[in-house]
């Protein structure tokens, strides 16, 4: 019979809460890049960046979004907008310092 191990079980925990804080990010940043390529379609880098949007289909989005996090996804972006979504995830999160798991 194994002995409980208090180390162990705090290392797999740990690992735990870092793989669901990445699978989070993951796909919370792929949803913001696929919808931030429909938006860029509709309106101007100005006009996204905007606190007060202007009228549209996706106008709503817009209103809802932080717009602090918004312009830092946009410029982030725009330096890579030819990368499909996921190769823009990855790459966020290669050169992101500020990503949840990063304070375990």
């Amino acid at each position: 019979m194994l002995e409980y191990d208090e180390q162990t079980e705090q290392r797999s925990n740990s690992f735990y809460s870092q793989s669901f804080a990445l699978g989070y990010a993951e796909s919370n940043l792929f949803a913001k890049f696929h919808l931030l390529k429909i938006l860029t379609k509709e309106y101007t880098d100005d006009q996204i960046r905007s606190t007060e949007p202007p009228e549209g289909e996706h106008s709503t989005l817009l209103k809802m979004w932080d717009n602090s996090d918004l312009c830092n996804i946009l410029d982030f972006y725009r330096k890579y907008e030819n990368l499909s979504e996921k190769r823009l995830v990855n790459r966020y999160i290669a050169e992101s310092e500020y990503l949840p798991w990063r304070s375990f």
